[in-house]
């Protein structure tokens, strides 16, 4: 090995002068966590935003709750191109904001979601529900079929989650309810009709009536051979469970 070489192998890990002075103070800078850092796939912010490929966590308001922003932000980005990948839908580029919020549940805006602050991060399944509803992006394409928005949000979260992940957590229709009540009641129903169909990921089919603007009676006649209600007639009849598990 030559001398220039060894010189700068030796500079390189044994560094003098400015260039000692300039890496200490780099060396410093991360570990203080200034500005923006690198952590894994995601930017880690000191402002209170954490971004990445496909989400962005607004926790400004909540810096106290960073390790909750941090649980939920990673369950974001796991599952954000899963559920795009059940829709058959391409992400062009979209990226959701999550943020904390002082009332209500949980509810989707365009591209962003909000939370109660309180909810428990170990059970983060909801965000597949919400993560679904900006995916499917309807805007007022739904019309007055919301239970399908609904139902097919529970459905792509039945289908992404393990028992494990939320314990107790199930679809099905309790007491009266029908398919126009959406959530896991309509789920349940969607579930059932893709064995009766024989027509498995149906949820593809029925997020793309809603996005062509096609007729729901038409749209299931294509795929079952029969309409809504008497899908619904049958499903009754064969007295489903109130409660099916992931």
């Amino acid at each position: 090995m030559n001398n220039n070489i060894k010189q700068s192998i030796g500079n390189f890990f044994y560094p003098k002068g400015k260039f000692r002075l300039v890496l200490l103070i780099v060396i410093l800078f991360l570990i203080a966590g200034g500005g923006a850092y690198l952590l894994g796939a995601k930017q880690v912010s000191k402002n209170g935003i954490i971004s990445g490929k496909y989400c962005d966590f607004d926790y400004r308001n909540y810096l106290n709750k960073k390790n909750d922003a941090e649980i939920f932000f990673n369950f974001c980005e796991k599952n954000i191109p899963k559920i795009a990948n059940e829709l058959d839908v391409s992400m062009n580029g979209r990226k959701v904001t999550l943020t904390f919020s002082e009332t209500g549940f949980a509810q989707t805006s365009s591209d962003t979601i909000s939370f109660l602050k309180t909810w428990n991060p170990k059970q983060p399944g909801f965000l597949l529900h919400e993560g679904t509803h900006f995916i499917q992006n309807y805007g007022n394409k739904a019309r007055n079929r919301g239970w399908v928005t609904e139902g097919l949000a529970d459905l792509v979260r039945f289908k992404l989650t393990k028992t494990s992940d939320e314990p107790g957590w199930a679809i099905g229709c309790v007491g009266d309810q029908t398919y126009k009540f959406g959530y896991g009641c309509t789920a349940a129903f969607f579930l059932w009709m893709e064995n009766y169909c024989g027509h498995s990921n149906i949820q593809v089919a029925l997020n793309r009536m809603i996005l062509d603007g096609s007729d729901t009676n038409i749209t299931l006649n294509n795929l079952c051979g029969k309409n809504i209600d008497e899908l619904w007639n049958i499903y009754k009849a064969t007295d489903p469970p109130e409660r099916i598990y992931p």
